[in-house]
């Protein structure tokens, strides 16, 4: 029986360079090492950011060199007020403004160094 999703791996070409953008993001991110960071995310959950270069086991090196990164997901991440976390964190979104939807979330798309897609809504 599968129990909780606790970690999302993503390779990444630069751990410093994604750890920064995380922090802008407004998450806590712990750099333990120059070739990963671990992302808080909420719970339990973590994202994984792993140096794809660094990769050393062949499995998951083949994983690390797929292109485009994630392709065909997205991460959604629920904030309190999206007006207001777009303000916070304008400098680092890919688009400037939050789309209502007609399913009732209003939504803003943001895309993050390696190419995954983040989505973040109220």
């Amino acid at each position: 029986m599968t129990r909780e999703l606790v970690t999302i791996v993503l390779y990444v070409s630069s751990v410093s360079r994604s750890a920064e953008f995380y922090q802008a993001l407004g998450f806590d991110v712990d750099q333990p090492r120059e070739d990963y960071a671990s992302v808080a995310v909420g719970g339990q959950l973590t994202m994984s950011l792993h140096e794809e270069a660094a990769e050393k086991i062949e499995e998951f090196r083949q994983a690390a060199a797929i292109r485009p990164r994630g392709a065909g997901a997205y991460y959604y991440f629920e904030v309190p007020d999206i007006h207001a976390w777009s303000i916070a964190h304008g400098d680092v979104c890919s688009y400037p403004n939050a789309i209502a939807r007609p399913w009732g979330k209003t939504e803003m798309l943001v895309v993050d160094p390696d190419g995954y897609l983040l989505m973040f809504y109220s």
